[in-house]
């Protein structure tokens, strides 16, 4: 599901203002923030990230209605998460659906797709859903997703905020329609809270 920020924004502080982690709480301000003014290293309880986490990526497409395909697994840390020639392993869900070498890389507040290793250029069928899932690991006090947006000034490809579905705990991006080839490059800013589950 889509969120507005200030939907996330003030379920996130109403959590940590019980905990007592925020100072200020209910400042009227704090509803109407920018998505795009917000810096991931200076955002105070927006800036936990989740090095060390458990991921699951799946390969998904709604054009056949199949299941997803078996998750690839890695933890977060400095290194690439997913190399271009796991991905690529993973099966298409539709025999249309192309499935290049992308490389993905969860880092501590982001998430890219790095076509660099495309040996072809292609085109993600138009429909639905024709994408990745991104699953995340509720371990303990693991730290929720409460907001996902696309750096476009890294990101060369024509998608916008309304690709990402995000919950707590997991991230789908639709490249439903797009065109890539090995210039292409993705990267989602992620925001984090350290705080229970919000229900």
């Amino acid at each position: 599901m889509n969120k507005s920020l200030a939907s996330v924004l003030h379920k996130a502080t109403i959590a940590a203002c019980t905990l007592g982690a925020l100072a200020g709480c209910g400042d009227a301000h704090v509803f109407k923030l920018d998505p795009g003014d917000i810096d991931p290293d200076s955002a105070g309880s927006l800036a936990a990230g989740i090095d060390g986490a458990d991921v699951e990526l799946r390969r998904y497409s709604t054009g056949c209605h199949a299941a997803t395909s078996e998750p690839l697994t890695a933890k977060v840390s400095d290194g690439t998460e997913f190399t271009a020639d796991q991905v690529k392993s993973l099966a298409a869900p539709c025999p249309e659906s192309p499935n290049p070498g992308v490389e993905v890389q969860v880092e501590r507040r982001s998430l890219i797709f790095d076509f660099s290793n495309v040996e072809q250029p292609g085109r993600f069928p138009a429909s639905e859903f024709e994408g990745y899932i991104l699953d995340i690991s509720r371990g303990q006090n693991a730290p929720l997703l409460v907001y996902a947006v696309i750096d476009h000034k890294l990101s060369n490809v024509d998608i916008d905020n309304e690709a990402l579905s995000y919950d707590h705990d997991f991230l789908e991006v639709n490249f439903a329609g797009t065109r890539y080839d090995s210039t292409t490059f993705v990267k989602i800013d992620l925001f984090f809270i350290e705080t229970a589950r919000i229900d």
